[in-house]
C-alpha cells in the first residue's frame, strides 16, 4: 500500500486586520499608509479588509465570523479591528459591544470616515454635519477630492501629526458613549496601533 504523500502547509502569517464598510475611502487610505510603512510581508500580514455590509451591525457580525476562521490556525499576536462610520446607522450600541465582547478594536468616526482628512487642515469642523458637508468642507482644500480619493494619503501625509493633535482635542471636548458624540474620531489610534504592531514584531524589511 502506498504511503501518503506529505504535503507542507503554508503557515498563516501573524495578522493585523481592519475590516472595514468603506469599499474604497478608508481601504484606499489605510493600504498607503501601510504601504508607507515598509513592513515585511514574509512576517506578518496587515491590511484594510472590505466587508459588503452597509451597517456597523453586520460589519461586525462577518468580522466576528472571519476572526474565529483566521484564529483558528494563526500565531498568537493578532490583532483585529473594525472601521465603521456613524453616519444614519442603526444598532450602534449594540455594535461597540458586540465588538468588545469578540475581541474587536474599532476605529469609529462621527460622521464619516472624511472627518478624519478633513483633521488634516482645520481644528474642529463641527459646521459638516452630515457626510455631503464633511465632502464639501474637504472640497476647499482638495479640490478634486473624488478623483484623488483612492491616493489620499500622499496627500495629506506631511500633515497626519496636525490631524492626530486634532482628533485628540475633539476627543477631549466630548463625553457620554463615544457613538452619541460628533465631532468624533479615534483613526489616529488606529494608525499608532499598526505603528506598534510593527515595533512589536519587528517588522521591518
Amino acid at each position: 500500500m502506498a504511503k501518503k504523500r506529505k504535503t507542507n502547509k503554508i503557515p498563516v502569517l501573524r495578522s493585523f486586520l481592519i475590516f472595514c464598510e468603506g469599499k474604497k475611502t478608508e481601504v484606499n487610505y489605510l493600504k498607503s499608509y501601510i504601504h508607507s510603512l515598509k513592513l515585511n510581508s514574509k512576517l506578518a500580514r496587515v491590511e484594510p479588509l472590505f466587508i459588503n455590509k452597509t451597517n456597523p451591525w453586520g460589519i461586525v457580525n462577518e468580522a466576528c465570523a472571519q476572526k474565529k476562521k483566521i484564529e483558528k490556525d494563526a500565531p498568537k499576536g493578532c490583532e483585529f479591528w473594525v472601521a465603521f462610520d456613524k453616519d444614519t446607522h442603526a444598532k450602534l450600541p449594540e455594535s461597540f459591544k458586540k465588538a468588545k465582547d469578540n475581541g474587536l478594536k474599532v476605529a469609529f468616526s462621527s460622521i464619516c470616515f472624511e472627518l478624519w482628512f478633513l483633521l488634516h487642515y482645520v481644528t474642529n469642523p463641527a459646521h459638516a454635519v452630515d457626510c455631503t458637508a464633511h465632502n464639501t468642507a474637504l472640497k476647499q482644500y482638495v479640490t478634486d477630492y473624488e478623483k484623488k480619493s483612492d491616493c489620499m494619503y500622499e496627500i495629506l501625509c506631511d500633515k497626519t501629526d496636525d490631524a492626530k493633535r486634532n482628533a485628540i482635542r475633539i476627543r477631549n471636548m466630548g463625553n457620554g458613549p463615544i457613538y452619541n458624540r460628533y465631532p468624533y474620531t479615534d483613526v489616529d489610534k488606529l494608525l499608532e496601533a499598526i505603528d506598534k504592531f510593527k515595533e512589536d514584531h519587528n517588522l521591518s524589511p
